[in-house]
């Protein structure tokens, strides 16, 4: 760990176009609430801290952070989150298991090549649950695209796929089989769409895979039932 990487250097050009004030997501506001006060909170992927320093500040929470961006390392420290530099793809992180009591990866999974790794290794860090918001590749624009034989650009929100540095395209469902197949179920979900779309609201609740642009879902582990032996 702590090592920049050709891939670290590309993602510090990016912080350095970011603007000071930080990001925010509406992705944001439903990890805020689901988040117990008080809680230990690894951020992976944590960008520049913007999420890690609203769970100290609104939550209490103690948070730290990894991220392939030494840059964007220095500026979550800055924010009060314990950050170091990572790469979730290769390195197996430094902490005990069940260590934290929520794991977050706020889209993060489409920029991973290996999506089933990392998950495995949020799991083994988390005591209670782990959050994971992504687009949707499955949303009615993407299919539309396809049909047209373009890739999708709304998953990539609004890039094309030859400058965007989204290397892993899922839908929902394809989610929800990786899940089930890793040991987790989801507990809770939200669903975000555009603005028109959420005017329409029982649209995403009905088809959820269809017209919702990004999923929120809280993860836990399934509860094994013990068979008697005979």
């Amino acid at each position: 760990m702590g090592k920049p990487t050709s891939r670290g250097k590309l993602y510090d050009d990016q912080w350095r176009r970011a603007p000071d004030a930080g990001i925010e997501r509406l992705e944001f506001e439903t990890i805020l609430e689901w988040v117990s006060p008080g809680s230990k909170v690894l951020d992976l992927g944590c960008g520049d801290g913007s999420l890690g320093s609203r769970l100290i500040e609104e939550k209490d929470c103690r948070v730290w952070g990894v991220d392939v961006s030494g840059l964007a390392v220095n500026l979550a420290n800055k924010k009060g989150v314990v950050a170091q530099v990572g790469d979730l793809d290769h390195e197996k992180l430094p902490f005990e298991d069940g260590f934290f009591d929520y794991v977050i990866l706020c889209d993060v999974l489409e920029h991973v090549f290996f999506p089933k790794k990392v998950l495995e290794e949020a799991k083994r860090l988390t005591r209670e649950s782990l959050i994971v918001a992504a687009p949707n590749v499955a949303y009615w624009s993407g299919r539309l695209d396809l049909l047209r034989d373009y890739s999708p650009r709304a998953p990539l929100f609004g890039f094309n796929w030859y400058d965007s540095d989204h290397v892993t395209l899922f839908s929902y469902g394809d989610f929800l089989k990786l899940i089930q197949k890793i040991g987790l179920k989801v507990e809770r979900k939200h669903f975000i769409a555009p603005h028109r779309i959420e005017k329409i609201s029982f649209l995403k609740r009905v088809f959820p895979g269809l017209f919702a642009l990004v999923f929120v879902a809280e993860l836990r582990r399934f509860e094994r039932v013990k068979t008697r032996s005979a």
